[in-house]
């Protein structure tokens, strides 16, 4: 999975502090990504490198020694939570989340809603092989009238702050391998270098957590330095499914992504793991249909795999 946030910029807001958005993806995972990590569409995105790509190996160590000792292999357990072992296989998630500005003397505030979808097609290469081939689709509302806004109204200035309210991305690929008793895992997402990716697992109680970090990298707007953000997906799942057979079984949790160089956090929210045809949130998904329906057909999403647009 992977970040979520391909391009971010700061903007000085009199006390307060916005993130400006031009246009986003989740590159993570999960993006996200991630971006939450990812693919990018518009100006500012075509203006920079091709996609690179970047890998890191999370051995069997520490990291991952709990889920060996519950008798469950590492790699088969991140492939089933974020995806499927089923070559072919489809999945979307769900990414509920808001974007918070730093208010002096308040706090973070969530100013702005993140409704987005992230869409997996699993291909199976060979044994202890998955790559997931993923798009994702989605859009922003204004917190306070509900709408996907042009732009939003900045009680600081006095004046509205112009706003992409749609967010696409992709494709976009995560690919993982069985490397012992632990996982590699590797990215390629466009106008984006992956410098490190880790793996966690834990287990509390009958749930099993899987804790996925990426550390990438964007060029700067007009010269700027790059920004370096942190995505994390925090999943969970019932342990007892997970020693049963099923190629894919139910998982949700939490994702975040937070500008490395200033500490602040960009978005946060909640994630789950759906069908193709499963309306998690009917009403994001009429709104999101609404703006991009070249990713649905009928009431299924159906993305263009092989199409950046």
């Amino acid at each position: 999975m992977t970040d979520r946030r391909s391009f971010l910029q700061l903007a000085g807001a009199g006390s307060a502090t916005l993130w400006v958005v031009p246009e986003l993806t989740h590159a993570g995972i999960p993006g996200g990504v991630t971006g939450a990590a990812a693919g990018v569409t518009g100006a500012a995105a075509s203006a920079t490198a091709d996609a690179t790509s970047s890998a890191a190996t999370t051995q069997a160590g520490p990291s991952l020694a709990l889920l060996l000792a519950a008798g469950l292999d590492p790699f088969a357990t991140y492939c089933r939570m974020f995806a499927s072992t089923t070559d072919g296989a489809e999945c979307a998630w769900w990414f509920m989340g808001a974007l918070p500005m730093q208010v002096e003397g308040i706090g973070p505030v969530d100013y702005v809603q993140e409704e987005t979808i992230r869409m997996f097609r699993v291909a199976v290469p060979a044994p202890g092989q998955l790559d997931i081939l993923w798009r994702e689709v989605g859009v922003f509302r204004d917190i306070v009238t509900g709408e996907v806004p042009n732009g939003w109204f900045n009680p600081v200035k006095g004046a509205v702050q112009p706003q992409n309210g749609v967010l696409k991305g992709g494709p976009s690929h995560t690919r993982v391998r069985k490397a012992g008793d632990g996982v590699e895992l590797s990215v390629d997402m466009k106008n984006t270098s992956a410098s490190q990716l880790t793996l966690d697992g834990s287990i509390a109680g009958d749930r099993v957590c899987l804790t996925h970090v990426e550390d990438k990298s964007r060029a700067g707007a007009g010269g700027a330095p790059p920004v370096v953000l942190r995505t994390v997906f925090k999943l969970y799942a019932s342990l007892a499914e997970l020693r049963g057979s099923a190629p894919s079984v139910a998982a949700s949790g939490f994702y975040g992504v937070r500008n490395l160089g200033t500490g602040q956090v960009f978005v946060n929210g909640l994630t789950y793991k759906g069908r193709m045809d499963e309306q998690v949130n009917p009403l994001a998904w009429a709104r999101i249909k609404a703006k991009e329906p070249g990713f649905f057909d009928g009431e299924r999403l159906a993305p263009k795999w092989d199409d950046a647009g």
